[in-house]
C-alpha cells in the first residue's frame, strides 16, 4: 500500500497482533503489488486426481441389495425426541477483549486498487467479425421480378362502383301453419326451485362471522390545518332563487341515415311474433 496511512495505523491501534495475521498481511500486499503491475507469473501445477475410492487389492466388494432397506424407510419407525444443546457459537470468556478485525479495510483497499489499475491499464478487446442475415433467403434458381404498383394503387385510389344487392332475412325460425307451440315451463319451474331455495336459507338460518370495522369516511386534515366554519344560507337563497336559462335548438340525429337510391323492407318480425302468439294462446 501507499505509505503507511492505512497498514501501520491498524497495526498501531491493534493491541494483540498475532503472526498468522502479520503473514497474512505481507502475503496480500504482494497480491496487491501483482495486481497493480498486470499479469502474475503462475506457477506450472500438475493436479492427481483422487476422486475414486480407494479399495485394496485383497478387498472384495459384494452387491448389495437394497430393496429391504428401502421398504425399510418406505415403512418408517418411530423415532425418539431428543434434546439438543446449541454449541456452535465461539466459547469467550468474560474477561476476553475482542479487538475489531481490519480483514474488511484491507479487503476494500486491495479491491479499490486491483479497479484502479484495471481501468489506468486498460483492457484489450478481441475482434469480433460479425454476419448479416436480415436478407431474406431466396434459392438461386428464383427470379424475382420487380413489380410496378402504381396502376394497383391507381384502381384502389379510384374506387370502383359496387352493385346493389336484395338481402333475404331467413334468421327466423320457420314454423308450418298447423304447427301448435306450447308454452314452456322453464320459467315457472326456474321460479319455484329459486323461492325453495331461499325459503330453506332462511329457515336454516346462517351463521355470520364478527368482523370489526375501521371508519375511515371522515375526511383526513393534518394537525396544521384550520377548518372555517361555510355559511351556506346565501349559496341556497342564490339557487332557491332560479336564474333564467336561455332557449336552446337541438337537432336529433338519432334516426339512421338512408340515402335516397336504398330501399328499406318492412322487418317481417313483428308479423310473425304476431302470429306465434297467435298460435300460443290457441
Amino acid at each position: 500500500f501507499d505509505g503507511p496511512s492505512i497498514s501501520l495505523r491498524l497495526l498501531l491501534d491493534v493491541q494483540f497482533v498475532p503472526s498468522t495475521f502479520i503473514h497474512t498481511y505481507h502475503k496480500m500486499e504482494k497480491v496487491a503489488s501483482e495486481l497493480e503491475g498486470g499479469k502474475p507469473e503462475l506457477k506450472h501445477a500438475e493436479t492427481v486426481d483422487k476422486s475414486a475410492p480407494v479399495i485394496e487389492s485383497d478387498v472384495k466388494v459384494k452387491k448389495v441389495d437394497r430393496k429391504p432397506l428401502l421398504g425399510d424407510i418406505a415403512s418408517g419407525t418411530d423415532l425418539k425426541a431428543a434434546e439438543t444443546s446449541d454449541k456452535s457459537a465461539p466459547v469467550i470468556d468474560a474477561n476476553a477483549k475482542i479487538n475489531p478485525s481490519v480483514h474488511p479495510v484491507v479487503m476494500t483497499e486491495v479491491k479499490k486498487k486491483a479497479v484502479t489499475a484495471e481501468v489506468a491499464g486498460g483492457v484489450e478487446l478481441k475482434k469480433a467479425e460479425t454476419t448479416d442475415k436480415s436478407a431474406p433467403v431466396i434459392d438461386a434458381d428464383v427470379k424475382v421480378k420487380k413489380v410496378d404498383r402504381k396502376p394497383l394503387l391507381g384502381d384502389i385510389a379510384s374506387g370502383t362502383d359496387l352493385k346493389a344487392a336484395e338481402t333475404s332475412d331467413k334468421s327466423a325460425p320457420v314454423i308450418d301453419a298447423d304447427a301448435k307451440i306450447n308454452p314452456s315451463v322453464h320459467p315457472v319451474v326456474m321460479t319455484e326451485v329459486k323461492k325453495k331455495a331461499v325459503t330453506a336459507e332462511v329457515a336454516g338460518g346462517v351463521e355470520l362471522k364478527k368482523a370489526e370495522t375501521t371508519d375511515k369516511s371522515a375526511p383526513v386534515i393534518d394537525a396544521d390545518v384550520k377548518v372555517k366554519k361555510v355559511d351556506r344560507k346565501p349559496l341556497l337563497g342564490d339557487i332557491a332563487s332560479g336564474t333564467d336559462l336561455k332557449a336552446a335548438e337541438t337537432s336529433d340525429k338519432s334516426a339512421p341515415v338512408i340515402e335516397e337510391g336504398v330501399k328499406v323492407k318492412e322487418s317481417v318480425r313483428p308479423a310473425l311474433m304476431d302470429e306465434i302468439k297467435k298460435k300460443s294462446d290457441e
